[in-house]
């Protein structure tokens, strides 16, 4: 069952590796994927991904290319993307940490 209120210790969850350059700590919470995640610049995202996000980058600078431009996103930016917008993440510093929130159903 889950807390109406916790901590999530990000600080001791191990990394994994999703592919090369990305790593994640995640935890599900009902509907929401609340996520830790490591850019880096060897990480090629296979596709277009549709997925919403609302997020936060904690270090680094990412650019997410869109289908109408790129946007660059710095340490301590916020970021929104709505569900079905295709977009690509990609890592223009050595390493960018992004925390995202996702919500599933």
């Amino acid at each position: 069952m889950t807390m109406p209120h916790e901590n999530i210790p990000f600080d001791t969850m191990p990394w994994q590796d999703k592919a090369p350059g990305l790593r994640v700590k995640s935890v599900l919470r009902g509907t929401m994927r609340i996520r830790l995640v490591e850019f880096g610049l060897d990480f090629v995202e296979p596709g277009w991904c549709d997925t919403g996000h609302v997020g936060y980058v904690v270090s680094g600078r990412f650019q997410v290319a869109f289908e109408d431009g790129i946007r660059t996103f710095k340490a301590g930016d916020g970021l929104h993307i709505a569900p079905d917008t295709p977009h690509r993440h990609h890592a223009t510093d050595a390493v960018a940490t992004v925390f995202l929130v996702e919500s599933f159903g």
